[in-house]
């Protein structure tokens, strides 16, 4: 740890904190949690972050006290450096297993981290003492995005109504976002895709999760990463014209037709939006922000 501790004061002298940030992560879960607090608060107070400042001051003196640890992590998920949360919280979790903050919190940081099988095998470590709200709706979510969908779908279908009707609406999102991605799973293999909901099933993986409908995918840099998204690419007309054709096809399959498009103040976007009036038959409006249909205003 000693030479990435001179990294990062190396870097701030440099006035390139991002960089300090950035030459932590290698080092996030095997130098001593000590080491690392010192690190974070050279960077907090760089920052001028005083809340992380003092719970990374407080966690290197106390490094043993699970609320210094818990203290520590939570203000660096709270800074958007969930990397430099996950040890601390794991020693606090060691200390105290049954604490269920301490478990949410950890989640939280793995979550933050796009680390979602790791967050779905910590909670259903637990086996059967992981209570229904919140903590198997999260094994659902991360299982769900780490693409188990099997598993996905039983923990889903045993889940009970939550008790707090705040949580409610969270339970009718991810109940839609598994029904869907089951229903375009099955759709696809009767199609005869070679691996649907695979790591490369961007269309499949965008409807399950939002509902939304891909018209086009990037033919650019499949291989290397981007399968099907598009980056830093202007649109040609063709591909304009090819998305608004396809928009006409979804809504036909669908049985929808919007009762209003709205068109944004730009010229090349209202340039954009009067094609789709003339497809779907219902006049542009200049004034509504969002495309409706007479049954939704939501595409999920």
């Amino acid at each position: 740890m000693t030479n990435a501790m001179d990294e990062v004061r190396r870097l701030l002298k440099q006035d390139d904190l991002p960089g300090a940030v950035r030459s932590l992560r290698p080092h996030a879960e095997t130098a001593p949690i000590t080491e690392l607090a010192e690190a974070a608060r050279a960077l907090a107070d760089e920052a001028g972050f005083e809340d992380l400042a003092d719970a990374a001051r407080k966690a290197a003196e106390r490094s043993h006290e699970p609320q210094s640890l818990y203290d520590f992590g939570y203000a660096c998920v709270e800074r958007g450096i969930a990397f430099l949360a996950v040890a601390p919280l794991r020693e606090a979790l060691r200390l105290l297993p049954d604490s269920r903050t301490l478990l949410a919190e950890l989640v939280s940081a793995l979550e933050d981290e796009r680390r979602h099988a790791e967050a779905a095998a910590l909670l259903s470590g637990r086996g059967d003492r992981l209570p229904a709200w919140p903590e198997t709706y999260l094994l659902v979510h991360n299982t769900l995005f780490a693409g188990d969908l099997d598993t996905a779908e039983r923990l889903v279908s045993a889940l009970p109504a939550p008790e707090d009707p705040q949580w409610a609406p969270a339970r009718e999102r991810q109940a839609r976002q598994v029904l869907r991605s089951g229903q375009s799973r099955r759709a696809q293999r009767r199609a005869g895709h070679p691996d649907p909901f695979g790591p490369a099933d961007l269309r499949g993986w965008h409807y399950g999760l939002t509902g939304g409908l891909l018209a086009t995918l990037s033919p650019y840099g499949w291989d290397a990463g981007m399968t099907g998204r598009y980056a830093y690419l202007g649109d040609s007309h063709e591909l304009c014209r090819r998305g608004l054709a396809r928009l006409g096809i979804a809504l036909d399959a669908a049985g929808r037709r919007p009762t209003d498009v709205s068109l944004l103040p730009g010229r090349s976007d209202r340039i954009l939006g009067l094609p789709p009036p003339r497809c779907s038959g219902c006049p542009p409006s200049r004034t509504r922000r969002t495309v409706r249909t007479p049954s939704s205003s939501r595409t999920t």
